[in-house]
């Protein structure tokens, strides 16, 4: 797989992984410090709560927080509990029109709305098919009680992932097939798991980023 496939564009997509990884923060204690500070209970508090829902329902509720607001024509009603409607008369005075405009706004905007512009990221570029991937290996790597990064895990990381479908199941980075173990040289085995056991670090550090305030 190429460089540039390694990359997310897609900002639903991106967002996903923040999603994911601020639900795996509040399940290590060693995160949730952060998580109950003040500063990262005002900066997610639109977020509103993450815990058991899934990422698409929590998306259809939240897109809004991301979206890149400007003015438009609206031909169809889209709900966002931050922007808002007009019915504008082409019949009377621009100037006239802007006035009233106005007027809503600022009435509006003394209401408390969310402030999109806190939710960026850190790093412009977002290799996110492999963070993807190390996400969903770190959750394996919980539901397993964090075992010893060793052949017995990379058996189950491959096993977890051959019975996905899509691209999970398509790209596994450096891991043997199961009919491929027995010919493996301790040498092999140790190269490998000294891979993911980076990745899981590089995760964790990604996880202590988000618990305050931070993607990736």
């Amino acid at each position: 797989m190429v460089k540039n496939q390694l990359e997310i564009s897609d900002i639903k997509q991106q967002i996903r992984l923040w999603f994911e990884c601020y639900q795996i923060c509040h399940s290590i204690d060693k995160y949730k410090d952060n998580l109950n500070s003040t500063k990262t209970q005002n900066f997610y508090k639109d977020w509103g709560d993450v815990v058991g829902i899934t990422f698409n329902d929590w998306w259809s509720e939240k897109s809004y927080l991301f979206e890149d607001l400007k003015v438009v024509e609206v031909t169809k009603i889209k709900k966002s509990s931050n922007t808002i409607h007009l019915s504008i008369p082409l019949s009377q005075p621009s100037s006239k029109s802007i006035k009233q405009i106005k007027e809503i706004l600022n009435t509006k905007k003394t209401e408390k709305t969310p402030n999109k512009s806190k939710y960026r990221f850190t790093s412009k570029r977002l290799k996110g098919i492999k963070l993807y991937e190390t996400i969903e290996i770190y959750k394996l790597y919980m539901k397993l009680n964090y075992p010893p990064i060793n052949i017995d895990f990379l058996r189950e990381i491959r096993i977890s992932f051959e019975n996905r479908r899509g691209l999970l199941r398509r790209y596994i980075y450096n891991i043997p097939q199961l009919d491929e173990y027995d010919r493996l040289s301790n040498v092999d085995v140790e190269d490998i798991c000294d891979v993911y056991r980076r990745s899981l670090r590089r995760l964790e550090r990604t996880l202590d980023n988000v618990s305050k305030c931070r993607f990736p």
